[in-house]
């Protein structure tokens, strides 16, 4: 069993920086357990079940650390939030900034 990689583009950091010119308010979010809230597909929970010896386990969110976690994060993240993208926010993963050039 090999795991496809998703190759779904994750933001350069310099593209997101670049895009902060002029602005001078921020707020900062940080959503921790971003991740859990992503169902894993039906047909992928036996793929990370784990067994100790207190019983066998699966998960049935996403846990953070798998190898597609990360690209399938950010592309959720960029098609809710994809309104507001050039114009006041960006996301990187599970952090999002808001940004102003004043306060209004």
């Amino acid at each position: 069993m090999q795991t496809i990689k998703n190759k779904y583009p994750i933001p350069r950091v310099n593209d997101l920086l670049d895009q902060l010119q002029g602005a001078t308010v921020f707020s900062k979010l940080v959503l921790q357990s971003g991740y859990w809230q992503i169902r894993m597909a039906d047909n992928s929970i036996h793929k990370i079940a784990f067994r100790t010896r207190y019983g066998s386990y699966e998960y049935l969110v996403m846990p953070s650390g798998l190898t597609n976690a990360r690209a399938t994060f950010q592309a959720k993240m960029n098609h809710i939030l994809c309104p507001l993208f050039d114009e006041c926010m960006v996301v990187y993963l599970d952090n999002i900034l808001i940004y102003s050039r004043d306060m209004q």
